[in-house]
C-alpha cells in the first residue's frame, strides 16, 4: 500500500478511534446519570420506608405501653383486693382459734372440776369407810 492510503487509514482509525471514544464517554455519563438517578430514588424510598417503620413502631409502643399501664391498674387493684380478702381470712382464722382455745380451756376447767369432785368423792368415801372400819374395831375393843 502508499503511504497515503497508509495516512488515510490511520487518520480513518483515528477518527473512528475518537468517535468510538466519544461514544463511550457518553454512553458512560448516560449511564452514571441514570444509576444515580436510581440510586437516588432508591435511597429515598429507603429513608421512606425507615420514616414509616419508625412512626409505627413508636405507635405500637405507645399501644403496648397503654396496654401495660391498663394492665397495671387491673393487677394492681386485683392485689389490694386479694390483700383484704387475705387479711379478713387471717382475721377469722385468729377468732376461730381463739374461740378454740377458750372452748378447750372451758373443757379442761369442767374436766379439772370433775376429777376434783371425783377425787374428793372418793377421800370422802375413803375418810366414811375408814371411820366405819376404825369405829368397828374400837368396838371390838372395847
Amino acid at each position: 500500500m502508499s503511504d497515503i492510503a497508509v495516512l488515510k487509514a490511520k487518520r480513518l482509525q483515528e477518527r473512528e478511534s475518537i468517535r468510538h471514544n466519544a461514544k463511550l464517554k457518553k454512553l458512560k455519563n448516560e449511564n452514571r446519570k441514570e444509576y444515580e438517578k436510581t440510586r437516588s430514588s432508591g435511597n429515598s424510598e429507603i429513608l421512606r420506608m425507615q420514616d414509616r417503620f419508625d412512626s409505627e413502631k413508636t405507635s405500637l409502643k405507645s399501644v403496648l405501653e397503654e396496654k401495660l399501664s391498663k394492665l397495671r391498674v387491673i393487677q394492681n387493684s386485683k392485689y389490694i383486693e386479694e390483700k383484704k380478702r387475705l387479711e379478713l381470712e387471717i382475721l377469722n382464722l385468729k377468732k376461730n382459734h381463739n374461740d378454740k382455745i377458750f372452748e378447750i380451756k372451758q373443757n379442761q376447767s369442767l374436766e379439772v372440776g370433775r376429777l376434783q369432785e371425783s377425787h374428793r368423792k372418793t377421800i370422802d368415801n375413803a375418810r366414811e369407810k375408814y371411820i366405819k372400819e376404825k369405829m368397828k374395831w374400837q368396838t371390838y375393843d372395847d
